[in-house]
């Protein structure tokens, strides 16, 4: 009896070491891949789709453990971790600063990764791709997708005499008319709606040059090319714009509130509070006397993958599953916007659906195929000294000509780093 007991205890020891050794191993060979987002990105709907992604993408490789890890937004923290060699595996980057990244020879080519993906490579906007590579080197994979857009009350229009169809404003002058057809003033001539209104900065002065012929940079976003008759055109007819609505200063602009007719946004706005409560539209910029096509800038964050990544197969598995198409259709369901840089998402049921339930949401494919590229090179630092020339220019202090000359000194300077 005792030694019955004894050689029980004996097996049932041998066996749970057996277990605990297997549950070892298991853990053992289990690799973590570690991602970075935005802090922004740990709540929300955002955090409900990563949540989708990570157990979908588990499921499909159960030897792979997805860690997300919540960052600042910008380049610093990525800087830092590389100089301590503590790097994730694949990080979300912004079009404003993962050029910076790869020029400083942080990110791992993926050229090849993609042409191992050609499904992926085929269904891509166009758009999407040039704002992630340089000199023929992608270094970046593109995950999401914004653009300019104007936002136009359906309410204003059809009060207006106006039509709401997403093309009626063909042209600059049709722009115009309707501004000032949209536009109210009180009996002392104080506005009480603007008929248009926009953000003073490079995005809308790129958005108004693509549709005028032009663009703010040359291919690469190593010169300024907005320093000619089409570059002073568009700086023109903003200007006429502004002064149309005399909404400068002393004037909180609340689309959603309904002092403002057309507004200057992006596709994704279902996240603003209250939008939905207003029946609109939105559409890109007519075309302009240079032009021959609508206007609009486009940008997207994208995926990068650190040179130092421990297994680069993993870390582009995890992208070309978070960027398939059938990922991409749940993020769709999720985060209500649109928001894939796929063009074949928008011909979804998905998306029909969406379609359904906000009509305005119809005309973002559109923007997105007629997009040029957002002017994300050193952005940050064109902004901070741009954008002040321009807001001189809207309060009629400089002359748009003499502000181009400017612009054009300080863009060049600041793209080859003199």
């Amino acid at each position: 009896m005792l030694f019955s007991r004894s050689r029980s205890t004996h097996i049932l020891l041998v066996s749970t070491f057996m277990v605990l050794t297997a549950c070892l191993a298991v853990s053992a060979a289990t690799d973590q891949l570690i991602i970075w987002h935005w802090d922004a990105h740990a709540s929300g709907l955002f955090a409900q789709w990563l949540e989708y992604a990570k157990v979908s993408f588990e499921e499909k490789h159960p030897e792979v453990e997805v860690v997300y890890q919540y960052v600042p937004f910008g380049p610093d923290r990525f800087v830092l971790a590389a100089s301590a060699g503590v790097l994730p595996d694949v990080s979300i980057a912004s079009v404003m600063y993962a050029r910076d990244l790869y020029e400083s020879d942080l990110l791992l080519p993926l050229n090849e990764y993609y042409a191992r993906t050609p499904d992926l490579q085929r269904a891509l906007l166009p758009v999407t791709q040039a704002f992630n590579q340089h000199n023929g080197v992608v270094y970046g994979a593109t995950n999401s997708l914004e653009a300019s857009a104007i936002l136009y009350n359906h309410q204003h229009f059809l009060e207006a005499g106006l039509s709401i169809d997403p093309l009626a404003l063909g042209t600059w002058a049709d722009m115009v008319t309707a501004t000032r057809k949209l536009t109210r003033f009180d009996s002392d001539g104080a506005l009480l709606r603007a008929g248009f209104y926009d953000w003073i900065g490079i995005e809308s002065y790129g958005t108004w040059l693509y549709s005028n012929g032009a663009a703010f940079f040359n291919d690469e976003q190593t010169r300024a090319t907005f320093n000619n008759d089409r570059g002073r055109e568009t700086l023109s007819f903003q200007l006429e714009l502004w002064n149309t609505t005399q909404a400068i200063s002393g004037f909180a602009a609340d689309f959603v509130k309904g002092n403002v007719s057309m507004q200057r946004m992006e596709t994704a706005v279902s996240h603003i509070p209250g939008i939905d409560e207003v029946s609109f539209g939105y559409t890109s910029a007519p075309i302009g006397p240079s032009g021959s096509k609508r206007g609009s800038v486009a940008w997207g964050n994208m995926y990068v993958i650190p040179k130092s990544a421990r297994n680069p197969d993993h870390s582009w598995a995890w992208i070309a599953h978070h960027m398939s198409y059938d990922s991409q259709v749940k993020q769709l369901e999720i985060m209500k916007m649109p928001f894939s840089p796929r063009r074949d998402v928008y011909f979804s049921s998905a998306w029909r659906k969406l379609v359904d339930d906000h009509g305005y949401m119809a005309s973002a494919l559109d923007i997105f195929q007629t997009a040029g590229v957002y002017p994300f090179y050193r952005a940050s630092a064109i902004s901070a000294q741009v954008n002040p020339i321009l807001r001189q220019v809207f309060t009629n202090q400089l002359s748009p000509v003499a502000a181009i000359e400017q612009m054009e000194a300080i863009v060049n300077r600041i793209v080859s780093n003199r």
